[in-house]
């Protein structure tokens, strides 16, 4: 990889975006300049992160930012030729040009919704990298979350009633951008959407939803513990139990004492084949 030399780079990152309009060889030319930039010097060891499991150039972050600062007049002014260039990049067999792909697509206005939600539901499948899948969820939807909330609200419902756990995931990963959106107050309707997944709180999605409630107690640890306590008392199974033995570290002392008195509670009824009430 090269050292990077700033005036040479925006040279390069102004060529690349003079080519906005014209997909293929904007996506030749940026395969071009990821691959100068790339470090083909990495090796992982015991202490790197996850590496993703589709090809990645690991790119120094000044190149990544250069490129978006350069695009984003370019998305804003056009959203159609924005959209055009979106569908070439998420063909690419790389990371970073997939995750360039949603950067656009943030930026691209839902109005009209449709190409916006209509890319968004096919992109969304469960065989995709978990990396594009995280990001598409939460900085892909910035701008459909903003202006289309009633929309954005009824593709998470759509995920939320799946079958396939793998699309529920998506379904309460969705949930956890809306919750992280400072202007969003609507936490009784976050619980009604959660409580028929947190009933039975299947193996395969514990760890997303410890992920959603260490989000919903972040912002509202009272009303959060309030809503565990009324799953327990209503849940089957020990998949509750586990879920919420996890989040404790999420909850103020107080809150953590009440959610072991209701396990507690819930524990004895079991043993003593009481029914629930």
């Amino acid at each position: 990889m090269p050292a990077i030399q700033l005036a040479r780079l925006k040279i390069q990152v102004a060529g690349l975006v003079d080519r906005f309009d014209q997909p293929v060889p904007f996506h030749r030319a940026l395969r071009d300049l990821y691959g100068y930039y790339a470090d083909r010097t990495y090796r992982p060891g015991l202490s790197a992160p996850r590496i993703p499991l589709i090809p990645h150039y690991r790119l120094p972050t000044p190149v990544v930012r250069q490129v978006e600062i350069d695009l984003l007049p370019f998305i804003l002014a056009d959203p159609l030729a924005a959209l055009a260039l979106v569908d070439e990049l998420w063909l690419d067999p790389f990371l970073e040009p997939r995750l360039l792909a949603v950067y656009i697509f943030s930026h691209v206005s839902p109005s009209p919704p449709e190409p916006v939600i209509e890319r968004l539901i096919r992109w969304a499948r469960p065989e995709e990298e978990r990396q594009v899948i995280t990001a598409l969820l939460s900085q892909g939807t910035a701008r459909l979350q903003r202006e289309q909330p009633e929309l954005w609200a009824g593709i998470i419902q759509q995920w939320l009633r799946a079958d396939d756990p793998a699309i529920l995931s998506f379904g309460l990963h969705a949930l956890i951008s809306m919750i992280s959106d400072p202007g969003f107050e609507n936490l009784p309707g976050i619980f009604r959407l959660l409580s028929p997944i947190m009933l039975p709180a299947s193996s395969k999605l514990q760890g997303d939803l410890v992920e959603l409630i260490g989000a919903l107690a972040q912002r509202w640890p009272i009303e959060t513990a309030v809503f565990l306590r009324q799953m327990i008392s209503m849940g089957h199974g020990t998949g509750i139990l586990r879920v919420v033995r996890r989040c404790l570290g999420f909850f103020p002392m107080d809150s953590q004492a009440s959610l072991r008195d209701a396990m507690q509670v819930y524990g004895e009824r079991q043993k003593e084949g009481t029914p629930r009430t």
